[in-house]
């Protein structure tokens, strides 16, 4: 008989709420499919099937299968399904039920067809229309209140921390996913090292691409600005290139009014004014003329996959800047109704370069990973000011040179059940020139140096125990000399001076993370050694204890020392 319908209700087993778009599956006693339907919005269906014997599945992605063999005929011709809600991960099947957002272990995959227009210039434009993400002022990125410490392209890491000036350059016309990976190992396989590591992969749709952007504009007072952005990947390489040339132009103020800046008087102890007297300054005009000639940046990321298990990633940022300013004062001083004109003309100058080369070797199996830095930093900085006061010339140069070399080396072994053994050890070297040279009111030649070297290696070794807790064991040793020499050719001053200083540490550090708190704890040992110029040396040995405890909640931490 066809005229009954059974009527179906889908509801939490727990406050009863009805549930929606639930799948109804209809099996007869040979396990043939009758129908195949689903809920409505008010978690309700009704099945036009004959009376009998028949197993009905319902399954929705935010609950647990249900399964069960019922009877229809006319005492029974309602079904309540009541659900009980997943519990092992309710973030993702809620994710899931979204339809654009979906979540794989570590792993979160927006879709972007469904939530783009085509309108978005950038990056940043498509990442303020995903749920979760926030953009902050200086360009960082978080995802559910978790920083992102790295950007990969197509799955290859290109930037670190320095994806927050070149998100909004990117273009996203070819993008089709973002994908944001919690517990991202970088240059470690171990979880305890990754669990605050986060990345957000941007992919597109082809994995031979080449995107690029050119912008230019003149503005007023000789004002213009160049640049060109360019995004090229291929399977082995991937580069993101940016150039730029500036200049805001020049400003000029030009003011001849007569401005009475003093009216005053003063008593004088030098003849002819050692009686009461009366001072008058008056502004007759001045001229501030600034102009920023150029400035030059250049930015360039490299990955380069030389193997499955090893790359190398190339970094290199230049910056180029001049500033140059003219001012020009005249005032009038009378004292006692006697005029002294006093004409003022100032020229300064800046010029400003730096440069940052980072090279980062990385070779990666399923138990080690080797990593070798190699940094280069290198600033020069010109100053020079020129002062003509009624014809008598100040002149003054000032020059500072420093530059960095850094090299660094990384080699992690995982030990039995993921714990990781950690050698670091690293090398850094910073020179430091600086020269001055004063001519006119003041004659000055002075040079100063400084040469700064550090030495350091440290070990470490994690281990998790039973109750999910990390214990770290962990010794660090650094040794840092500094030198100084002072050169005063005007006044033949000379100034030497020598320091070393050694630092190490054995420390034992037990941390255990869950939901609501984090505890740690760490004690040990710092031992310090000073080595002075003039022979003399000091040993500081200073144990230490340190508590800490962090209580979470939706809205607040407090944190506890």
């Amino acid at each position: 008989c066809f005229g009954q319908s059974l009527t179906i209700k889908t509801i939490e087993k727990t406050d009863l709420k009805p549930i929606t778009y639930v799948k109804i599956l209809v099996l007869d006693n040979d396990s043939s499919i009758v129908t195949i339907t689903s809920t409505n919005e008010n978690g309700h269906i009704s099945l036009n099937i004959p009376y009998g014997s028949y197993t009905i599945k319902a399954s929705h992605l935010a609950y647990e299968k249900w399964n069960q063999k019922v009877i229809f005929d006319s005492k029974n011709a309602a079904l309540n399904i009541q659900l009980i809600p997943k519990v092992e991960n309710l973030d993702e099947v809620l994710i899931n039920a979204s339809g654009y957002i979906r979540k794989h272990g570590d792993t979160t995959t927006v879709s972007l067809p469904k939530i783009v227009n085509g309108k978005e210039r950038n990056v940043i434009d498509v990442l303020k229309k995903i749920k979760g993400v926030q953009v902050l002022d200086d360009g960082t990125v978080t995802y559910n209140k978790k920083e992102v410490t790295h950007v990969l392209i197509n799955g290859n890491k290109i930037f670190d921390n320095d994806y927050k000036s070149a998100l909004d350059k990117i273009r996203p016309h070819e993008m089709v996913k973002i994908q944001f990976i919690e517990n991202y190992k970088d240059d470690t396989n171990s979880d305890l090292i990754a669990k605050d590591a986060m990345a957000m992969n941007l992919g597109f749709k082809d994995e031979f691409f080449i995107s690029g952007t050119l912008e230019g504009g003149l503005g007023v007072s000789n004002g213009h600005i160049l640049g060109v952005d360019l995004l090229q990947n291929a399977k082995w390489i991937t580069s993101f290139i940016n150039l730029k040339h500036q200049n805001i132009g020049f400003s000029e103020s030009n003011n001849l009014s007569n401005t009475e800046l003093l009216n005053t008087k003063i008593i004088s102890h030098y003849e002819p004014y050692s009686s009461l007297a009366t001072l008058n300054v008056t502004q007759l005009g001045e001229i501030d003329a600034t102009n920023f000639n150029n400035t030059y940046t250049s930015r360039i990321n490299t990955t380069v996959k030389l193997s499955k298990q090893t790359q190398l990633l190339i970094k290199s940022n230049n910056t180029k800047e001049e500033l140059h300013r003219l001012n020009s004062v005249t005032s009038e001083f009378s004292i006692d109704d006697e005029p002294i004109i006093r004409n003022e003309l100032t020229n300064q100058g800046v010029d400003y370069v730096k440069s940052e080369n980072n090279i980062i070797f990385l070779h990666k199996t399923e138990k080690s990973v080797l990593k070798t830095a190699i940094y280069f930093k290198s600033i020069n900085h010109e100053y020079f000011q020129d002062i003509d006061l009624n014809g008598n010339i100040n002149q003054q140069f000032i020059e500072e040179k420093s530059q960095q070399y850094n090299v660094d080396i990384k080699y992690e072994q995982l030990l039995s059940n993921d714990n990781p053994l950690i050698i670091n050890a690293g090398y850094h070297y910073k020179p430091m020139n600086q020269s001055i040279i004063n001519q006119g009111f003041i004659t000055l030649n002075q040079d100063f140096e400084t040469r700064e070297k550090v030495y350091y290696g440290n070990a470490s070794l994690l281990k998790k125990q039973q109750d999910s807790s990390i214990i770290g064991i962990y010794f660090k040793s650094k040794l840092s000399g500094i030198k100084q020499n002072l050169n005063s050719q005007s006044n033949n001053d000379r100034f030497y001076s020598q320091e070393e200083l050694m630092t190490s540490e054995v420390s034992l550090d037990w941390r255990k993370d869950s939901k609501v708190k984090n505890w740690d704890i760490k004690s040990g040992i710092n031992l310090y050694t000073f080595n002075l110029d003039n022979g003399n040396s000091y040993l500081k040995i200073a144990p230490f204890f340190n508590a800490s405890l962090k209580i979470k909640n939706k809205r607040t931490n407090h944190n506890f020392a």
